[in-house]
């Protein structure tokens, strides 16, 4: 794993204590590699090689998204998206308040509206003919039962204690491909979440333009 997407790994867990301690990844995330305007996500670029996706990887999503992307009826978003559909943020908010739950000291959470809305203009910035790979990814985690176990419920029809010993053994695996797709989806978050303007201001950091000043 390279050292930018480590710093966004280990980071996401620190909204539970100092703000502070999110520095470096704002720092990074601001980076002249990754053109951001706090007004404008659309401009943030991901790529394959920025989520680190293997060719397993990308197999497998290519599979989930043949497979699995009508399955199941899900309630309607609260807000309009223009490339998730009402499935895709319905499984988004339940990882994303996992992973960056609300309180600690810094507004919002993952799965709020703001960062789906977030994440969502994000995929604008996706060539379509790759944004496929970026939509499998909350399905890989949704049936994720039926890909590496020997099926169950999908991750949300599950209680909130399953869902947590779920994610948290997802998050604890040693398969290179589940590795693969965690570190992609804390990445998504990463720039959908921690680069809002409630969030930088909560951390102290002054903006310009795009830019730390």
């Amino acid at each position: 794993m390279n050292g930018s997407c480590r710093l966004i790994n280990e980071s996401l867990d620190l909204k539970r204590s100092s703000p502070n301690r999110l520095v470096p990844l704002l720092f990074f995330i601001y980076s002249k590699e990754h053109v951001i305007s706090t007004q404008t996500p659309t401009t943030i670029r991901l790529s394959r090689r920025q989520l680190l996706l293997g060719a397993g990887a990308v197999s497998l999503l290519t599979l989930v998204w043949q497979s699995y992307r009508h399955l199941g009826q899900y309630p309607k978003a609260g807000f309009k998206c223009t490339t998730l559909s009402d499935r895709e943020v319905n499984i988004l908010q339940v990882i994303g308040d996992w992973l960056i739950p609300p309180g600690g000291g810094i507004p919002g959470s993952g799965g709020d509206d703001i960062t789906i809305q977030r994440i969502d203009s994000m995929l604008l910035g996706v060539p379509e003919h790759k944004r496929f790979l970026l939509s499998a990814l909350p399905l890989a985690f949704e049936h994720g039962t039926l890909l590496f176990a020997f099926g169950g419920p999908r991750l949300t029809e599950m209680s909130d204690s399953a869902r947590q010993e779920y994610l948290q053994n997802w998050a604890e695996s040693d398969n290179l491909i589940q590795c693969q797709l965690m570190a992609a989806i804390k990445t998504l978050y990463g720039f959908g979440y921690f680069d809002r303007d409630d969030v930088l201001q909560a951390c102290g950091l002054p903006y310009f333009c795009g830019s730390v000043t």
